[in-house]
């Protein structure tokens, strides 16, 4: 009995239980993923915003956990410069209309034998400018891509989403706005 009882005041480390070993096994499983994706898009507006289909580039920082070294499920933030023309078919000169899209969202990333797929929503602001025009609309997107990995940091792919905006650029009054988007990206994960 007095060995039990200088062992339990030695101050010997408590075993670990079923409980502590498997919440380490969680976190051994689970990793932070940082990466950086640039890609071109182009952009289909919707007719009614009167501005002609464009092309542009943008640039996304994300931030993802890595379960099982597989799935992939995080953060973007970032945004997408887009340089197009007014269609308003009312001026000799089509004007040049600068549309910035500054964005955030969630998204996940599934991995399959050579190829990953990926499913994402982000919001944030459209905003459209030229000269003696300006107007900043709330936006919401639905995407998905699909891409390869050369390299286990790196991953080349391309993108299809859906983005739903409402505006009154180009109009007297504010109206609902679908435009389609397709691109090429890069990215590179630390």
């Amino acid at each position: 009995m007095a060995i039990l009882m200088a062992f339990i005041l030695a101050g010997e480390p408590d075993l670990p239980t079923t409980l502590a070993q498997e919440a380490g096994a969680v976190r051994k499983s689970r990793e932070e993923v940082f990466g950086i994706q640039a890609f071109y898009v182009h952009t289909d507006f919707d007719e009614g915003l009167k501005v002609e289909d464009g092309n542009g580039v943008g640039v996304d920082l994300l931030f993802r956990w890595q379960w099982n070294e597989k799935t992939k499920f995080g953060f973007t933030i970032g945004g997408a410069f887009i340089d197009t023309e007014n269609d308003t078919g009312e001026l000799p000169v089509d004007e040049e209309v600068d549309v910035r899209q500054f964005r955030a969202g969630v998204g996940a990333e599934f991995p399959f034998s050579v190829a990953e797929v990926g499913l994402s929503v982000l919001t944030g602001a459209y905003r459209f400018r030229r000269d003696g025009e300006n107007d900043t609309s709330p936006f919401l997107e639905f995407g998905a891509s699909l891409g390869f990995r050369p390299h286990p940091m790196i991953k080349i792919g391309g993108f299809l989403s859906a983005t739903h905006t409402q505006s009154s650029f180009n109009r007297d009054h504010t109206h609902l706005f679908h435009n389609y988007n397709a691109g090429l990206m890069a990215e590179l994960t630390f």
